[in-house]
């Protein structure tokens, strides 16, 4: 069965929801080490994973999650810090359409509001 990998940057319960698949959030514990959060943070996760249809917790490390359970064709989104994931890579929903590089936020935001319905 197709496995599908959620993280702590990717809730998206939309993500392919019509299909039978393994869902999995994972929650690595040098992720955290690296990027701390609190409590509170990872309890409002926990909550929203919630709304991920069959959705199964594991808390560990990719590597480990491969070993110890060996999953079929495994899906996740890009993000910078996905960089150890294998399988396939399928590009993250982007909010603007705007790219290359900006010397301030507010540049960026200009070219972005352009984009905006109103």
């Amino acid at each position: 069965m197709t496995t599908y990998l959620y993280n702590f940057y990717n809730l998206d319960p939309l993500w392919d929801k019509e299909l039978d698949a393994n869902r999995i959030l994972i929650l690595e514990p040098s992720h955290f080490k690296a990027y701390p959060i609190s409590k509170n943070t990872i309890d409002f996760t926990l909550e929203l994973a919630k709304n991920i249809n069959g959705i199964q917790v594991f808390v560990g490390e990719f590597q480990d999650l491969v070993t110890k359970y060996n999953p079929n064709n495994i899906f996740y989104k890009e993000h910078p810090l996905n960089q150890n994931y294998v399988g396939f890579e399928v590009e993250r929903d982007w909010m603007f359409h705007v790219k290359g590089d900006h010397t301030s936020f507010f540049s960026f935001w200009k070219k972005c509001k352009k984009e905006l319905p109103f």
